[in-house]
């Protein structure tokens, strides 16, 4: 059990970091993707604790890993009100106040497979949610006790080998990773596009892929466990 428990963290923390670095990552490079893609824009909403920010500072806190100078070009070309004027570097933004970032959409595989920034506030896969449904802060909190049941599940089902405890890590992981941006962002950052699944993240991949493991893992278990068949001769 210890080291199945071990596993289970390793692969924990391997799968939410990497989902929350990659997020990361693809909204930077979406951000100052060239000008020349399809247009698409992320809102940023200024927070009560955020009034009297400016634009130039809200940058900064929102794309730290970018230069200086990158940060001056969204700010000249690409950083908006709603209504689409262009805001002043260091005009004071209000509590509330939504200010629209354009970037690009960036094609990998032409009609098949593209990187485009969404917020998703329903269920992975942007599925089995409706207008009035859960709030963002109740699905975080689902998501942490479906983690917290994975893990503890360790002890209480017949965890036999890897498959079975890579998957229920993979399942837990992915429903944390994204409960963190519901309690944290009040959305999940989406950004895989493809014409056949609305739009996911890593997130959703870790949890269907550990899904998976689980049931060939458990088809696998009941195949072993098939009794022999009945030989003819069992009946002279």
């Amino acid at each position: 059990m210890p080291r199945a428990i071990l596993l289970f963290c390793i692969v924990a923390l391997g799968a939410v970091v990497g989902d929350q670095l990659i997020k990361h990552l693809v909204q930077e490079r979406l951000a100052h993707h060239s000008p020349d893609g399809k247009g698409h824009a992320i809102v940023l909403t200024v927070k009560p604790h955020e009034a009297g920010i400016t634009p130039r500072a809200l940058l900064k806190e929102t794309f730290p890993l970018s230069s200086p100078e990158e940060r001056e070009r969204m700010l000249e070309r690409h950083t908006r009100t709603m209504s689409g004027e262009l805001l002043a570097p260091d005009h004071a933004l209000q509590a509330h106040d939504l200010v629209r970032v354009d970037h690009r959409s960036l094609e990998l595989i032409p009609d098949y497979l593209r990187l485009e920034h969404h917020q998703n506030k329903n269920a992975s896969f942007n599925l089995g949610m409706r207008e009035g449904g859960l709030a963002p802060w109740d699905m975080g909190i689902i998501g942490v006790v479906i983690f917290l049941v994975t893990f503890f599940g360790l002890g209480v089902l017949p965890i036999r080998n890897t498959m079975d405890v890579s998957g229920m890590a993979l399942i837990g992981a992915g429903s944390l990773a994204n409960a963190l941006d519901r309690l944290v962002r009040g959305h999940v950052v989406d950004y895989v596009v493809t014409p056949w699944l609305p739009p996911f993240n890593l997130a959703d991949v870790e949890i269907a892929l550990g899904s998976v493991l689980i049931g060939v893992a458990l088809v696998m278990m009941l195949a072993r466990n098939q009794p022999e068949p009945i030989q003819s001769d069992d009946f002279d």
